[in-house]
C-alpha cells in the first residue's frame, strides 16, 4: 500500500493506494497484496473504488469513479459518480468537493471529543466499573470497581505506564548517598 496524508480545507485525510483485488490468485506475493488491500478497505471510512463495475466491496461511502475520462476508448461505467482525468484534471474538483463533504460529516463537531478505538474501549471500561460501583453496597466491591475505574483513565492519560515504568526502574537500583 501507498499511504499519502493531506489536509483538505482543514480536515486531515490519509489516501491509500492498494493493490488490485482478485477473489482467488495462486501468486503469494499477490495474495498478500490482496490481503493488504482488503484490510484497508475494512478499516475505510470512505472507498473510492476505480475498479470494475460492479465489483469490489458494498461499503455505505462507497464512490465509484470511472478514469482515463480523456482516452478515447475506455470502458465507461454507467454508476460512475465521477469522471475524472488525472492528466487535464476533468471531474477533480468535483470528486474532492465530494471527498470534504462526505470527510465533514464523519469528523466530530468542533464542541466534541475525537477517540480513536482504544480510547473508547478505556473509557468504557471506566464507565462500566462506574455504574458497578454505583450499584453496589458492599465497600470492598465498591474499592475494586473504582480501583478498576482508575487504572483506566490511567492507562488512557499514559499515567499507569510511567508509574509502573518508573516503580520497576527504582526497584532495580539502590539509590543512595
Amino acid at each position: 500500500t501507498i499511504e499519502v496524508p493531506v489536509a483538505l480545507e482543514g480536515i486531515p485525510v490519509l489516501f491509500i493506494d492498494t493493490a488490485g483485488l482478485r477473489e482467488t490468485t495462486d501468486d503469494r506475493i499477490e495474495a498478500m497484496g490482496i490481503g493488504r488491500t482488503r484490510e484497508a478497505m475494512g478499516g475505510a471510512d470512505i472507498i473510492l473504488w476505480l475498479g470494475d463495475e460492479n465489483s469490489g466491496p458494498e461499503h455505505a461511502q462507497r464512490i465509484e469513479i470511472e478514469t482515463k475520462r480523456d482516452i478515447r476508448g475506455q470502458i465507461i461505467k454507467s454508476n460512475a459518480a465521477f469522471r475524472v482525468s488525472a492528466v487535464s484534471g476533468a471531474g477533480m474538483t468535483d470528486l474532492v468537493r465530494a471527498i470534504i463533504e462526505r470527510a465533514k460529516m464523519l469528523v466530530p463537531p468542533p464542541d466534541h471529543f475525537a477517540v480513536n478505538q482504544r480510547q473508547r474501549m478505556l473509557l468504557a471500561d471506566c464507565a462500566s466499573a462506574l455504574t458497578e460501583a454505583a450499584g453496589s453496597k458492599d465497600w470492598l466491591i465498591v474499592a475494586e470497581n473504582l480501583r478498576q475505574a482508575r487504572l483506566s483513565l490511567d492507562t488512557l492519560t499514559g499515567r499507569a505506564h510511567t508509574e509502573d515504568m518508573l516503580d520497576m526502574l527504582f526497584s532495580k537500583f539502590c539509590v543512595g548517598k
